[in-house]
């Protein structure tokens, strides 16, 4: 038997090159994660399985990872079951692209990487339901933006949380600035529905109106129809367009500051400054019903329950809802109502109606 030389070497085998090869074969097994259902990407099977169906609904049977956007194309409907779409990319986790009828429904959509967004609607043919579901998003909920517009259609959040998944505490913390629950670009004379215990939370802007300019005004025309819900962020709505109603009805709307400076004053319902052109044929019109509409603020910066345009022609009517008044919160400090120039008023009815307290 040869003996084993002090360099390792037996029968002309390098043992010290065999222990370092060996070694980096377990680092590489170490160093690659292995590839098992959980960390899979289902992109693909997910798309060819709505491209595919021939059957409506689609009903989903486990969760889904996905790293690319998911499209929607045709009239569909998807019933979730129960289960999840995760979305690893920072684009939009569903895009609805056509179909005039997308329904989803009993389906969980997270979107948390960084500016991600839950739903994206660029189909200007669609009417679309979320029935059920919540959508976890980092930057926007659902925004729908339409491809040149769209008129005449429906969008219903029925029994359905859109949440900001950057915060935890929704009753008292929000993202502020430009993050937005529901976001619309292009819609005109169309429905927006928000009922049956559906929930908007931890957006800066939680709806968010707006359009192109045409003849020094952004149009709208929709109708904004808000029952039995909740809306909490820095704003409830923010507004830029004109021409719309919004039907308030038994839900709480409530807005959240902790912002200091005069520039960063805001509210929980605002009618942006010069939107009228005005004109006032132009006007919003709000209606609320009972509920409440409150305002907290924990830093410097005033946030009222109304901002409302200097050209004072947004009109807000209160109404009981079963003979309760609509509760109204705001920081004592504040204005319930406030207007971009002192001395400008605020047209409003119903103030009988009205139950006023402070929050703080």
């Amino acid at each position: 038997m040869k003996e084993i030389t002090e360099h390792g070497n037996r029968n002309g085998v390098d043992f010290r090159k065999v222990l370092v090869v060996m070694a980096a074969v377990c680092m590489m097994f170490t160093l690659v994660p292995m590839v098992d259902a959980a960390g899979a990407d289902d992109t693909m099977e997910l798309q060819n399985l709505i491209n595919g169906s021939t059957t409506t609904p689609i009903e989903l049977d486990k969760d889904y990872s996905i790293s690319s956007t998911v499209s929607i194309g045709r009239t569909l409907t998807i019933d979730g079951n129960g289960h999840s779409i995760t979305y690893s990319g920072n684009q939009s986790a569903l895009k609805i692209t056509g179909g005039a009828t997308v329904a989803l429904k009993s389906l969980t959509i997270n979107a948390t990487t960084s500016g991600a967004y839950g739903i994206t609607i660029t189909s200007n043919e669609s009417n679309v339901t979320l029935q059920q579901c919540t959508v976890n998003a980092n930057n926007r909920g659902v925004s729908y933006y339409p491809t040149d517009g769209c008129t005449g259609k429906t969008l219903t959040i029925d029994n359905t949380d859109i949440l900001n998944s950057q915060i935890s505490n929704y009753d008292n913390d929000t993202t502020v600035g430009d993050t937005r629950g529901i976001a619309l670009y292009g819609v005109t004379d169309s429905q927006i529905n928000i009922i049956n215990g559906s929930a908007i939370k931890g957006f800066g802007y939680s709806i968010n109106t707006s359009n192109g300019l045409a003849n020094g005004v952004r149009a709208g025309g929709n109708t904004y129809t808000v029952t039995d819900s909740v809306i909490v962020g820095w704003s409830a709505f923010n507004v830029w367009t004109v021409g719309n109603t919004f039907n308030i009805t038994n839900s709480t709307l409530k807005g959240i500051s902790d912002l200091s400076g005069d520039w960063n004053n805001f509210a929980t319902i605002v009618f942006n400054d010069g939107i009228y052109n005005g004109v006032s044929g132009n006007a919003n019109i709000l209606n609320i019903y009972g509920g409440t509409v409150a305002a907290f603020a924990t830093g410097t910066a005033m946030h009222s329950a109304f901002l409302e345009s200097s050209e004072s022609i947004t009109q807000i009517h209160f109404y009981k809802y079963n003979n309760i008044p609509v509760l109204l919160y705001f920081p004592e400090e504040s204005s319930a109502f406030r207007v971009t120039y002192p001395g400008t008023t605020v047209n409003y009815t119903g103030i009988e109606n009205v139950l006023p307290a402070y929050s703080d």
